[in-house]
């Protein structure tokens, strides 16, 4: 090296030699002390280096642990921490350290550290980051890392160093007090050159280590040297510590994201540390067609030519390693890739991605960075395409998943899995909809639990079959959370799981597929009777006709005292109702042709009183309500007196100890017609209801009571056929009859009458405007009744309160009085009936308004007529239609609100 007049040996050397060889001595004490702060920072440094590699170790294992969701697995975490014990030991060795990790409670984890200096050490454990102890003569540096996450104290030192200026401080003794006194001048003068020249520079060194700034010059040529050897090792360490961060952060921005968002993360954060003009993330499919391209571009706005025949694009398609190329212009392969006239790329780097399988799918892409691309830049784009590869891979497949749950989730069928003993682990939200059973329910119970009602085949059954075939499929009733039963298909095969034996369940409520078979079964049935049973009364009516003929003539014969009169007069009287029952059978199996005519149902009505006056007992109110004024209908006469008669004569028998049976016409327009009415066109219908305060039956009963041949009476005293001959008779007319009853409390039958002209029909009435305001509280022990006034009643304005049962309802009124306008009410319900209800509605606030709504009609219920008649309370059956209901709101609404 030549030596300047900057040369530490013309400004420093040589004047210390000129001087004496004493200052020299005190000299290089000076030096020596300078030099221990220079490494004591030096040690603090490499220390603080030290402990950010065992926290980078520390932190990518529990990221890893969080990304595959096992931090709290302790099994797997126990696992992990001796693997990171291992792994800081092995680091320590290459580092020529010692160190020792403890717990939270003080106690060693591990520790390569000699016991002796262990005790030196336990007073900084406490504490975070670098620490320099004293051992007798020995000196020791060290640094401490807190890990939270697994409360551990991470301490780590260097092997203690004997600090040989000790030595040389005892040496001073034998200096003579003389030369020291001597000398004084020449110290100074020494130490002003020092200071200038040396102490200075290397303390604007280490205020710029200490800072983090990029160390300056000092005018001295050997220490530039090593100021420049600092700032390149500074600066690599920083690339090499943001390339880490970047990775990091991409690591922790990827977790269970789609694979858009993925691949716009990797090019957000790669290319800040590459700072690229353009940046690209290229999709290829199978095939190796162009699938997509996610791009980013923070330069110009004009874009480069990609495409092309030859285009960049299709070179990098082709590549099979990282490629980095710093003239594009010149590159052979990419020569006449470029258009005339357009923008050519000046450098590039593009690195392939490769799948599991070793197949191409992607290429990343940077054009046009300042400066040029380096060897640390294709490193780091070679790890990252290894992580975009599987990242990518799993976002993909992620989306997958996510798919085929949206639709497992939006299915409405069960879908359930279990393990191999059958526990449920899985059921999709259609199992709490159609069961009842949520989640929490079922979660580690047996899938029997799903089997509802006892089968001929048991639960063990299935599995055995599963076990052996694979599959099971079947169908059974099936029984919800509250009792309720239905039909359920059903099919549970095996799942393949790796390493793991497990089955899935698919459920189907069928219920309402049995009953539509049922009644194609039933309406074949009745077909097939019906034209059976049309030619048997054909021929049986002949042989009546010979049977009555004879019987009459020998009964003309006979006397009454006669042995043979009474034989002969049961003959004649069994042909008679035989006759009879053959015109029923005709009647039904539509051979005997009807009398069909305009007809008032009214009229019907008055001439099947009278010839029930003698048939229904006086313990029976009979009550009717005829509307006045209502069209007529194209009917039979005879066939309206008998439908009349028969339910009449069913609701007498129902009524064994008295009762009340109410028959009740009134038209009704389309608008007002139920879902189940008949299909009447615009002139409406007449509506006759007949119903009966008598024993009633259960929905089992009313499923069968329009069947041929079924009868709930005793024997002889019922043929079976008087409901189906109803039925069959509206059909004829193209009618409807609705039944509502309930065991105890009665039972209703209503028949819609099509209207036959519209001009004899009543006024249509104007359209009405049903909008309103007010809150409506409905009190029904029916789900889908309270459904059905809410979807009524809040598209015209009112808001509405639902309540399950009396006291639920009594609370909410309780509570809202003030607000609530009027209150719908159902009659009957468990527990509490709709009139305890309405007392206690009453007592606490007398002007409550009261819509009272039943499936049976108003005189089934005692008082109710006279409740009624107050301005407060109105009356609505069921089933009602929207006309109806908005309009006993608006009215009830109209009175005046809750004062």
């Amino acid at each position: 090296m030549k030596h300047t007049g900057k040369s530490i040996r013309m400004r420093v050397i040589t004047p210390i030699f000129v001087f004496s060889a004493g200052i020299c001595l005190i000299l290089f004490l000076i030096i020596l002390d300078t030099s221990h702060k220079v490494s004591v920072d030096y040690l603090e440094f490499i220390m603080a280096d030290y402990g950010e590699t065992c926290q980078y170790i520390l932190d990518s294992s529990v990221t890893e642990l969080i990304s595959a969701r096992l931090l709290d697995n302790p099994i797997v975490a126990e696992a992990k921490q001796k693997e990171v014990v291992s792994e800081l030991s092995e680091y320590w060795k290459q580092k020529d350290l010692q160190g020792m990790i403890l717990s939270s409670d003080g106690s060693i984890l591990y520790s390569s550290v000699p016991p002796a200096i262990q005790g030196v050490l336990s007073p900084f454990a406490g504490r975070s980051g670098y620490f320099h102890a004293v051992k007798g003569f020995e000196h020791i540096n060290g640094y401490v890392v807190d890990f939270p996450a697994w409360h551990w104290k991470v301490v780590m030192v260097r092997k203690p160093l004997l600090w040989v200026t000790e030595i040389f401080r005892k040496e001073l003794a034998i200096l003579v007090p003389v030369i020291l006194f001597g000398i004084s001048l020449l110290i100074m003068s020494i130490f002003v050159i020092i200071k200038r020249n040396f102490q200075r520079p290397v303390e604007n060194i280490i205020n710029d280590l200490r800072s983090g700034k990029e160390v300056r010059e000092t005018g001295i040529s050997e220490m530039d040297t090593i100021v420049a050897a600092i700032n390149d090792s500074i600066l690599g360490l920083r690339q090499k510590t943001e390339h880490i961060k970047a990775l990091h952060d991409i690591a922790l921005s990827l977790h269970d994201q789609s694979r858009d968002v993925t691949i716009n993360a990797i090019l957000e954060k790669v290319n800040s540390i590459l700072g690229a003009e353009f940046a690209a993330l290229v999709l290829y499919g199978t095939q190796g067609d162009l699938k997509n391209i996610f791009s980013k571009n923070s330069g110009s706005e004009t874009p480069m030519d990609l495409h092309g025949e030859q285009g960049v694009l299709e070179y990098i398609k082709t590549l099979s390693a990282p490629e980095r190329i710093n003239d594009v212009s010149v590159h052979p392969g990419l020569q006449r890739a470029f258009s005339p006239g357009t923008r050519i790329p000046q450098n590039m780097i593009a690195t392939p991605i490769f799948s599991e399988d070793k197949s191409r799918t992607g290429v990343l892409l940077f054009l046009n960075k300042p400066g040029g691309f380096t060897g640390e830049d294709e490193v780091l784009l070679s790890a990252v395409s290894a992580d975009a590869a599987v990242t990518i891979s799993k976002a993909e497949n992620l989306m997958q998943l996510m798919r085929f749950k949206q639709v497992i989730d939006s299915s409405f069928d069960v879908v359930a899995i279990t393990g191999k003993e059958r526990e449920i682990s899985y059921v999709n939200p259609a199992c709490e909809t159609l069961t009842g059973y949520t989640v929490l329910d079922l979660m580690g119970k047996k899938l029997d639990v799903l089997f509802g009602v006892p089968q001929a085949w048991t639960a063990d059954d299935v599995w055995e079959r599963l076990r052996s075939d694979g599959l099971w499929r079947g169908e059974f009733m099936n029984r919800r959370k509250n009792g309720d039963t239905y039909y359920a298909s059903t099919v549970i095969f095996l799942l393949p799981v790796a390493h793991e034996e497990r089955f899935a369940m698919v459920q189907r409520d069928i219920t309402q597929e049995k009953r539509l078979y049922e009644q194609l079964l039933r309406a074949q049935k009745l077909e097939a009777v019906g034209t059976l049973a049309g030619g048997i009364a054909h021929d049986f009516n002949n042989l009546l006709a010979a049977i009555m003929g004879y019987a009459e003539i020998m009964q003309s014969q006979l006397s009454e005292e006669d042995p043979f009169f009474k034989p002969v007069d049961i003959i004649y009287k069994a042909a008679v109702q035989g006759a009879e029952l053959t015109k029923k059978i005709l009647s039904i199996t539509r051979k005997e042709i009807p009398a069909i005519k305009t007809l008032d149902i009214n009229e019907a009505v008055a001439a099947s009183l009278d010839l029930l006056e003698r048939s229904i007992p006086k313990a029976i109110e009979v009550i009717t309500c005829l509307a006045p004024g209502i069209p007529p209908v194209l009917a039979d006469p005879s066939q309206v007196q008998q439908i009349i008669v028969n339910l009449s004569i069913n609701a007498r028998d129902a009524m064994p100890e008295g009762g009340k049976l109410s028959i009740v016409t009134e038209y009704v327009t389309a608008e007002e017609l139920p879902v189940s009415g008949p299909a009447a066109d615009a002139a409406g219908c007449v509506k006759l209801s007949i119903s009966d305060t008598g024993t009633g039956m259960d929905a089992d009963t009313v499923q069968k009571i329009f069947d041929p041949f079924f009868t709930t009476k005793e024997s002889g005293k019922g043929t079976g056929l008087g409901l189906y001959i109803v039925h069959s008779i509206m059909a004829k007319y193209g009618g409807n009859i609705n039944v509502y009853s309930e065991p105890a409390k009665g039972t209703r039958f209503t028949l819609y009458f099509p209207v036959t002209n519209p001009q004899d029909a009543a006024p249509r009435q104007q359209a009405e405007d049903l909008k309103g305001s007010g809150t409506v509280l409905i009190i029904d022990d029916e789900p889908h009744v309270r459904e059905l006034c809410k979807d009524i009643l809040q598209p015209m304005g009112y808001k509405v309160l639902a309540a399950g049962g009396g006291s639920e309802g009594i609370q909410i009124f309780k509570e809202m009085k003030d607000r609530i306008s009027v209150v719908i009410l159902d009659m009957i319900m468990p527990r509490m009936g709709g009139m305890e209800v309405y007392e206690v509605l009453k007592t606490i606030h007398p002007g409550v308004r009261i819509i009272f709504c039943s499936g049976y009609s108003r005189d089934g219920f005692a008082n109710i007529q006279d409740i009624v008649k107050q301005e407060s309370a109105s009356f609505v059956e069921k089933p009602f239609s929207q006309l109806t209901l908005g309009r006993a709101v608006k009215q009830a609404v109209a009175q005046g609100h809750i004062s």
